[in-house]
């Protein structure tokens, strides 16, 4: 096998830190499941995922980044995509220990710890805002006049005692804290978990940025016959992304799979009415509690609402493949299509926006429709025969 060096080695892509942040907040959301119920060992994992996105920095050479600089850091996995996404994360704290006594050096105070009041949403009027980052370097304990913060906590046990590594050698200072109990745990766990929590929402608000999507599709159909017909096919082919919108004479098919090959369907028992318009809305929001909502309209009503495990799609389809009339296996279909719009948002339509859109659009005359004959491949969006936009 090759050697493998730095130098060998090229930049990950955004949608593939977008993945590894994805896979990150369910270990961190899973591993806190377990430990809650018990398995405490599973503390290791997630020291080592905070250090993985909020703390580990990476020095990529010249010759991987530009000529024009010597070594580039690399902000940890969480703030590089903040930067990128163009979302600042911010927090809401009490910062105690500044106002207990902000030029104190702790003189004589062996062991002082208040418990963290910090959310990622104000809770009080007495929390300052402070984005992610800097709050990692406030003090939040003080052992033998010694302040220390979450990012000294997150490196040294996650570096010492497994996250990251396994050290033969421990500071006096790790072991003198992990002596200190809560519950038959090392204290400093209960805030960890705190931090954890915070962080996942954190990072549920990048991953909502390019996740978030809505269509809106309208379309006429002549026939049908008994097989079933691609009326819709969207994917990307450099990964597992797509949206297919499949239908018969007595029911739809709504398949979404996402970047990493989660897939959700969704089966639907209802007429597709043929020689008149039928609009359809289809919307995935990553929730707050780490799950994928999925809504599905026909016609103005709401036909489904479904929660599934987060669904990471994409927003983003200036690389996507789109047909009507025929599956991305190149299987044709045999019944006619008229398409009237495609609108795609890059996030979930308030439900009044939603349905005075429909009103609107069902009152429209679609003198210019795409005809479909049979078949039809990838559409070209120099033309302006169709409504079809992203937002």
């Amino acid at each position: 096998m090759k050697k493998l060096h730095k130098k060998d080695g090229i930049l990950k892509s955004n949608i593939t830190r977008i993945i590894e942040l994805y896979y990150s907040l369910r270990i961190l959301k899973d591993c806190t499941e377990f430990v809650n119920a018990g398995k405490g060992y599973h503390i290791i994992s997630i020291f080592g995922q905070l250090r993985a996105i909020l703390t580990d920095t990476t020095q990529v050479k010249e010759e991987d980044v530009t000529k024009k600089t010597d070594d580039k850091k690399i902000a940890p996995l969480l703030f590089d995509l903040e930067e990128q996404i163009g979302v600042e994360l911010k927090i809401y704290y009490i910062p105690i220990y500044e106002l207990l006594s902000p030029n104190s050096n702790w003189q004589d105070l062996v062991f002082s710890f208040n418990m963290p009041q910090f959310s990622d949403y104000r809770q009080t009027n007495e929390q300052k805002e402070i984005r992610l980052d800097e709050f990692l370097d406030k003090t939040i304990l003080v052992w033998k006049e010694e302040s220390i913060n979450f990012r000294e906590i997150i490196n040294n046990i996650s570096q010492k005692l497994g996250g990251a590594h396994y050290d033969r050698r421990l500071p006096i200072e790790i072991i003198e804290l992990s002596n200190i109990r809560m519950g038959n745990v090392p204290f400093y766990n209960v805030f960890i978990l705190q931090l954890v929590d915070v962080v996942v929402r954190c990072g549920i608000k990048l991953l909502k940025k390019v996740s978030d999507v809505e269509i809106e599709f309208g379309f006429q159909i002549s026939d049908f016959s008994s097989e079933k017909i691609y009326l819709l096919d969207i994917s990307d082919p450099r990964n597992f992304f797509r949206i297919s919108i499949i239908g018969d004479n007595s029911s739809y098919i709504f398949e979404l799979t996402d970047l990493v090959g989660n897939t959700s369907k969704i089966y639907i028992d209802k007429n597709i009415n043929t020689n008149c318009l039928n609009a359809i809305s289809i919307s995935n929001c990553i929730n707050d509690n780490y799950t994928s909502t999925i809504n599905v309209f026909i016609n103005g009503q709401l036909i489904e609402n479904q929660e599934s495990q987060p669904l990471l799609l994409s927003n983003e389809i200036s690389n996507c493949n789109i047909l009507f009339n025929k599956s991305i296996e190149d299987q044709a279909n045999n019944s006619d299509l008229a398409v009237f719009y495609l609108h795609y948002f890059n996030l979930v339509l308030p439900m009044e926006d939603r349905l005075y859109r429909y009103s609107l659009l069902k009152k429209l005359e679609y003198k210019n429709s795409l005809i479909l004959h049979n078949s039809f491949g990838k559409y070209n969006f120099s033309t302006n025969e169709i409504d079809i936009y992203s937002v």
